[in-house]
């Protein structure tokens, strides 16, 4: 079953620190005395606030209009860019004269001057920064009056300027006038006209009037005539002689019932004309037109007497004919009359309507220049008044602070180096740890390939330039022991009896290591062989201070056995092979049939084998050789093993099936 590498933890992150620590201390330290040496060098800063409240700006699309309104015409915003301006260091705004401080020459080099609103109200307050806690006092003070002198002397010459545009309007409005009068006087005079406000208006009303009396005598020879025909109507169906009766006829009832109801259509007819048909008299009317009509109908007749006697009735409607024909006659009359005052208040209407709008355009213009020149005049008026008023642009609400110091502030340029310095310390940290690319813990390496760790071992002190072997009572030897049990459980399930001691590089103390590990597994009645599998550069030799032939090349060729080639040593139950007779290919020996019946037979007769291995950046040799034995330990060294290495190295054990029980570090803190 593949080993899966494990995700970075913080433990691995802490790690990186640890071995970083010196560096990381170091750039801290540098960091903290530069903020120190900053705190110490720069030159102090001194603040004073003064503040004002400005006049409410108001702002006018009139020039002239503008400079009549008391305060400022600017908003605060552009009152804030004056103050901060170096117009309020130029010493014509500063009167001389009075008993006050004269603002230095070099105010404005040696002074900062910054303008901030307070809120959304016209409050401003002015900051001063300076070097010189004085200066920084004398120009928070003089600036409120500079300012004052310098919107007064803007007021004073903007409201000169309105006041000179002023007057020169107001005369030529003054010549305008007398001209639009002269013309509209001599215009009357042609014409004969009257200045009579409202003479349009009554000569349409008189028009219109006589158009009414048109209609109203139109209407009066219509019912007259109407009148005239009902009666004789009448009278032709009256018969000339009469047959005397004992009964009354109802004849002048009906009589009188009709002259009731032409009076009555009568005045609806003259109502007409100014009311509709739905207006309360018109309504009333037609009802009662409508009542003497059903009368009518319903009045029975009377049977005359068969008495043949002339019709006495004749008489009244002769009179009454007679009487509607003058009723008509003077209605037609009235008409005539109403019709030719229509004509002639019509013709009126239209010769005045010709001249009327010519005279209306001259009294209005007139009109408007009058009231322009009495503008022009309250403008004026208003425009001497701001120059003899001294309204003030500003009011200082607060005197100039004292100064207090805004550079260098002491903790905040000590935090500010303490940040900067851990942001750089853990950058530069987590930048060497990358390119140095050492393991320096057996984590690391779990954290690449998976690998449980089997134990970490000290450098071992070197006693003399052969010795390799810590002393059995050495504290050092206990190291290796706890990995001789570590291996041991790790392997409960399948026992090896074969173990191939290996590195991704050369001087990683795997020699050393398999030597120590050999030590630490022998005794108590166990039998360990260690064997030196470097053939191409065999250490075994010379760390244990034994010959070096006959070896394992010359057992697995035959040349020589295996009991002449072991070596015994001061160690009980520990024995050595060593590497024999050089030859030109190991890895073709490792892999051939001799090498395989060789490894069993050391594995019959000892209770461990160790092979300490060539690494596996030195060729194929180390690679034939874990694939032969049954499994592997992988040495890094701590601080000098590059991760790269040891993840190509285990790649490639892996690549050829090898059983990699884990992995051990050399030379840990």
């Amino acid at each position: 079953m593949d080993n899966v590498p494990r995700q970075l933890t913080l433990k691995d992150v802490l790690g990186i620190f640890r071995r970083q620590r010196y560096w990381i201390a170091t750039i801290l330290i540098g960091s903290l005395c530069l903020g120190y040496a900053a705190v110490v060098l720069t030159t102090p800063v001194y603040r004073t606030t003064t503040t004002i409240a400005i006049a409410q700006a108001r702002s006018s699309n009139d020039p002239v209009g503008s400079v009549t309104m008391q305060g400022p015409t600017v908003s605060i915003p552009t009152q804030m860019q004056i103050l901060q301006s170096p117009v309020m260091f130029d010493d014509k705004y500063w009167d001389k004269e009075a008993n006050r401080i004269q603002m230095p020459a070099n105010a404005q080099t040696l002074s900062k001057v910054k303008v901030d609103q307070v809120g959304d109200t016209n409050v401003l307050n002015i900051n001063v920064e300076s070097t010189d806690p004085l200066l920084a006092k004398t120009v928070a003070a003089a600036i409120p009056d500079y300012y004052k002198k310098y919107t007064a002397d803007n007021q004073a010459t903007d409201v000169e300027m309105a006041r000179r545009f002023v007057e020169t309007q107001l005369l030529a409005e003054k010549d305008g006038l007398k001209g639009a009068q002269k013309e509209l006087q001599e215009y009357r005079n042609s014409r004969q006209l009257q200045p009579l406000e409202g003479e349009g208006g009554d000569r349409s009303k008189k028009a219109s009037d006589a158009e009414v009396e048109v209609v109203k005598g139109e209407t009066a020879v219509k019912l007259a005539q109407e009148r005239l025909s009902a009666t004789e109507s009448e009278r032709r169906k009256e018969a000339g002689s009469m047959v005397s009766n004992s009964s009354q006829t109802t004849s002048r009832e009906r009589f009188e019932l009709h002259n009731q109801i032409d009076d009555l259509k009568a005045q609806r007819s003259r109502l007409s004309v100014t009311f509709l048909d739905d207006n309360p008299q018109m309504v009333e009317l037609d009802a009662q037109i409508a009542a003497k009509e059903r009368q009518l109908k319903n009045l029975p007749k009377e049977i005359d007497t068969k008495t043949s006697l002339t019709n006495p009735d004749l008489n009244s409607y002769d009179f009454q004919i007679a009487q509607a024909r003058i009723a008509l006659a003077e209605a037609q009359k009235q008409l005539d009359e109403a019709r030719r005052n229509s004509a002639k208040f019509a013709a009126d209407l239209k010769a005045y309507q010709v001249i009327e709008p010519k005279q209306s355009e001259l009294e209005q213009a007139v009109s408007d220049s009058k009231a322009k020149l009495l503008s022009l005049q309250n403008t004026l008026d208003a425009l001497n008044i701001r120059k003899s008023s001294n309204a003030e642009s500003s009011n200082v609400l607060a005197a100039p602070s004292e100064p207090e110091i805004v550079k260098p502030k002491d903790l905040q340029y000590l935090l500010l180096a303490f940040f900067m310095g851990a942001f750089c310390a853990v950058g530069f940290a987590l930048l060497k740890d990358s390119v140095e690319d050492k393991v320096t813990s057996t984590d690391e390496i779990y954290g690449l390939t998976g690998l449980p760790s089997l134990g970490e071992i000290p450098q071992l002190p070197r006693r003399g330039p052969t010795t390799a072997i810590a002393p059995l009572n050495d504290r050092m030897l206990e190291n290796y022991r706890v990995l001789r049990f570590n291996l041991l459980f790790s392997t409960l399930e399948s026992p090896v009896k074969s173990i191939v001691v290996t590195s991704s590089g050369p001087n990683e103390g795997k020699t050393e290591f398999a030597c120590n590990l050999a030590v630490a597994a022998s005794g108590e009645g166990r039998r360990v062989i260690l064997v030196d599998g470097n053939i191409r550069n065999p250490m075994i030799h010379k760390k244990m201070n034994i010959a070096g032939k006959p070896g394992l090349t010359d057992v697995v060729m035959g040349h020589a056995t295996l009991e002449e080639s072991l070596h015994s040593t001061m160690i009980p139950g520990l024995h050595v092979l060593t590497c024999g007779t050089q030859v030109m290919s190991p890895a073709e020996l490792f892999a051939s049939p001799a090498m395989t019946a060789f490894m069993r037979k050391l594995a019959d007769g000892s209770d461990l084998v160790i092979f300490d291995a060539p690494n596996c950046g030195a060729g194929a040799d180390a690679l034939v050789l874990s694939n032969v034995a049954e499994s592997v330990l992988f040495v890094a060294k701590s601080g000098s093993t590059k991760r790269t290495a040891i993840r190509k190295g285990i790649d490639s054990l892996r690549q050829v099936n090898a059983r990699v029980l884990g992995v051990a570090m050399n030379g840990a803190a």
